[in-house]
């Protein structure tokens, strides 16, 4: 969540200007998950996590983070 939030942060820091959205700059939003690895472990299912995460940040007003 830390770097998550640097880049996000490094991102706003930037400015640039939307390339459709008059006045309105880019922005990021990034879903996280984190697991530790045991055995058995099935990758795609981090990779659906931090997917699910990555909705609710855009769904909860995007340029967002969430775990």
């Amino acid at each position: 969540m830390l770097v998550a939030g640097q880049v996000r942060d490094g991102i706003a820091a930037l400015a640039l200007a939307h390339p459709i959205g008059e006045g309105r700059k880019v922005t990021v939003s990034i879903g996280a998950a984190c697991a530790r690895p045991a055995p058995g472990d099935d990758r795609l299912a981090l990779l659906e996590r931090s997917d699910a995460a990555l909705y609710r940040a855009k769904q909860a007003g995007r340029d967002r983070i969430a775990a």
